[in-house]
């Protein structure tokens, strides 16, 4: 009989060394500074907006009071919109199924631009450089549960370039 466990054991651990032999590596681009330096500048560019998701019920719910943030666009910065939204352009992703991700890199923080939505929901960022940026934010709210408040909505994005003095409004919303 311990025979037959040994054997058993042996077999699941070699199972288990296989499988994550099999798990495929997963690599991210190089983060060089350098490939978001022009963002760094000040530019004579607005990029406006509103963040908005509707309940269950249909009601309104927005970014008010909440951060919005603009990530200049790199090679880095295109494979982690990818992996979390899985696509390029416009997305959402629920609160529930956000994927765990390693940290980005200091460089890749220091790049981006914060503010705030004020009480309506609106978001402004001035002085944006020429170039192509990635507006993400977070809508979300509690409802009751039957024991626990449960926490529904989900992150947004959208890509935007802006050129030239231009000001570019943009609504994120799924």
């Amino acid at each position: 009989m311990k025979l037959l466990w040994a054997a058993a054991a042996a077999l699941l651990l070699h199972s288990a060394e296989a499988s994550a032999q099999d798990q495929p590596t997963v690599s991210w681009p190089a983060w060089a500074d350098s490939d978001v330096a022009w963002a760094a500048v000040d530019g004579r560019n607005t990029v406006t907006g509103t963040a908005l998701l509707r309940t269950r019920g249909g009601e309104p719910r927005t970014c008010a009071a909440l951060e919005v943030t603009l990530v200049p666009q790199s090679a880095y910065a295109d494979e982690r919109i990818s992996r979390i939204y899985g696509v390029d352009q416009q997305g959402y992703r629920d609160v529930h199924s956000y994927p765990r991700l390693e940290e980005p890199p200091v460089g890749y923080i220091r790049s981006t631009r914060t503010t705030r939505c004020d009480g309506q929901g609106y978001f402004q960022f001035d002085g944006v450089p020429d170039g192509s940026y990635y507006v993400i934010s977070i809508v979300t709210w509690t409802v009751p549960g039957r024991y626990v408040a449960q926490t529904q909505g989900g992150a947004l994005m959208a890509k935007v370039s802006v050129k030239g003095g231009q000001t570019r409004r943009v609504v994120l919303g799924n």
